[in-house]
């Protein structure tokens, strides 16, 4: 439970929240592009660290399951929210 707890749901939003932050915002509104899947992500990452700890703590194996498949769906969530604001080197020096 600790492990899961710590790498998904501590680390995962330090970095998904720096990842969010850091990365160039685009130069006209929206600048953080489609928020409402920055939002999902966080729920499902939330939701799944969750459910995935009550599985551990309960002993059930479909929990687990669960709570695993709401963590990759987090994932996919924020790559697919955050991949429209990555840009090619040569893009960002040329601005």
């Amino acid at each position: 439970i600790h492990v899961d707890m710590l790498i998904f749901g501590w680390m995962m939003q330090l970095a998904m929240g720096v990842a969010a932050w850091i990365v160039p915002r685009f130069s006209v509104e929206p600048r953080y592009g489609r928020v409402r899947l920055a939002w999902l992500a966080f729920g499902l990452l939330n939701t799944g660290v969750l459910v995935a700890a009550g599985a551990y703590w309960f002993g059930n194996s479909t929990l687990n399951l669960i709570g695993h498949v709401c963590l990759l769906l987090a994932g996919l969530s924020f790559a697919i929210f955050i991949f429209p604001r990555i840009k090619p080197m040569a893009e960002i020096a040329d601005s």
